[in-house]
Parts: structure tokens; C-alpha cells; sequence
């Protein structure tokens, strides 16, 4: 990424006019438009956004999470060799900034709230903020779990769960390891409880999924929430004692 954001932002109507977003999570999508490499991939982490707008980290989270749930952006969480969680890069699909979707009959009102997120006079850059400090790996670790029952049966239960779709499966894989770095391992029926889980609170959505996976996989919950959820539970509700064993 560069030292600098562009200096121009790309929002397309298929975003502009997407009533599901709040407004703050149109106008970061445009700030995540300018700070994209070549690549399509940017590299801000949430206290650089916060430091930005003024606003708090948990805000962001929110916003990332509703632009990656209505499938505008695609969080990559990035861990070290050691499978401790550094970041995440954002990554926007080719086809979005092409996106032109007929506006809505308001297409003339402006949305309530819109440009109530100022930004600050000489932010620093991304680059400059401390967690750019380390050096980030890229690589997913892949922790493998000794299953009780045989050889292949806890791969299988998320391969099942998965089919063909790596992403889901990669993210199934990492929350796991993380309940294993936490001693907190998963037996066969939490897991089937955390699939069943992920099933009622996506409504089927695989990108709800993944962004619920790598949410509690980034705040080290023992579980996943619903994506406005705003804080984990300190301790399992009643139902969802199962997946903490």
C-alpha cells in the first residue's frame, strides 16, 4: 500500500444505494476504495479507521462486518507462524467497483445520518500506526486436532460441513485451532452445535459465516455472535452450554 491514501474514493451505486448499510459503512467502504493496492487489497487495521473518524474500534468492527456480510468486502484474518491473530487485510471483489444497480425510487434523498463521520486533518497513514510495525505473515496455520473417535472424523465433520467451499472450511479449521490454543478443545457434539449455530443466526449465508467465524476468531471468543451483536457474553447463555466444552 502506499504512504498515502488516493486521492479519490470509489463508490459504486450498487453500494450507494444499498439500504441495508448504515451510511458510516458506505463512506468506509470508500476510504477502504482509496487505501487499496494495486491488488484490491487493503491493509488498514480498525485503530487506524478509529483514529481517522473518532470514532471507537468497536464501531468499525460493526461496519467491516455489515460490509462483509452484504458480500461488498472479504476479511482475511492473518495469524503469525504461531497461530496468534495480527490483523486482518480487506480485500474488494473486482466486479464491485464495476457495480452500477438501478437506484431506488429515493434515489434523489440523501440517506439520514450520511457524512456524519468527519475526517481528521492530518491522520497519519496506516503505514505509520504501530501494529505496521511487525511483520505480518500471510500464512493460515492449519493447527490439526487429534480427533477421540478416529483418524478422520474431525476433518470430516467440517469438510461435510463445507463441501467445496475452502474459505468456510479454512475458517472452521481456524476457529477450532483457537479453541484448542485457548484449552478449550471441541468434542464432536459442540461441533455439531457451532454448525447448527452458524445455520440460525447466517440465515444460509456463507459470507455471515466466515464473518462470524473470523470476528470470534479475532476476539478470541469461544463461540460466534451475531454479527450487531455488540459485546460476548462473559459467560455461556442457557442453550449454549454445549459449545463451550
Amino acid at each position: 500500500m502506499n504512504d498515502r491514501p488516493n486521492y479519490y474514493a470509489v463508490l459504486p451505486a450498487s453500494v450507494r444505494y444499498d439500504q441495508r448499510l448504515r451510511p458510516n459503512a458506505k463512506l468506509l467502504y470508500a476510504e477502504i476504495t482509496s487505501l487499496c493496492n494495486a491488488n484490491g487489497c487493503c491493509t488498514a487495521q480498525n485503530d487506524y479507521f478509529s483514529e481517522l473518524y473518532g470514532v471507537s474500534k468497536k464501531t468499525i468492527t460493526e461496519l467491516v462486518g455489515q460490509l462483509s456480510a452484504s458480500g461488498y468486502i472479504k476479511v482475511e484474518v492473518i495469524r503469525d507462524e504461531k497461530g496468534q491473530v495480527l490483523g486482518r487485510n480487506i480485500f474488494l471483489p473486482a466486479e464491485d467497483t464495476e457495480a452500477a444497480d438501478p437506484p431506488p425510487k429515493n434515489r434523489g434523498t440523501s440517506p439520514e445520518n450520511s457524512g456524519d463521520l468527519p475526517r481528521k486533518i492530518g491522520a497519519p497513514s496506516p503505514e505509520k500506526s504501530g501494529v505496521y510495525k511487525r511483520r505480518i505473515l500471510q500464512e493460515r496455520i492449519n493447527t490439526p486436532v487429534a480427533p477421540k473417535k478416529g483418524p478422520e472424523e474431525s476433518t470430516d465433520c467440517w469438510q461435510r460441513y463445507a463441501g467445496d467451499d475452502g474459505e468456510l472450511l479454512q475458517a472452521l479449521r481456524d476457529f477450532e485451532a483457537l479453541r484448542n490454543r485457548r484449552k478449550k478443545p471441541m468434542v464432536e457434539r459442540s461441533k455439531k452445535l457451532l454448525l447448527g449455530r452458524l445455520d440460525k443466526l447466517s440465515r444460509g449465508s456463507r459470507e455471515v459465516k466466515i464473518a462470524m467465524l473470523e470476528t470470534a476468531i479475532l476476539r478470541c471468543w469461544d463461540t460466534v455472535y451475531p454479527l450487531r451483536s455488540e459485546v460476548a457474553p462473559q459467560k455461556p447463555q442457557e442453550g449454549d452450554d454445549e459449545i463451550w466444552e
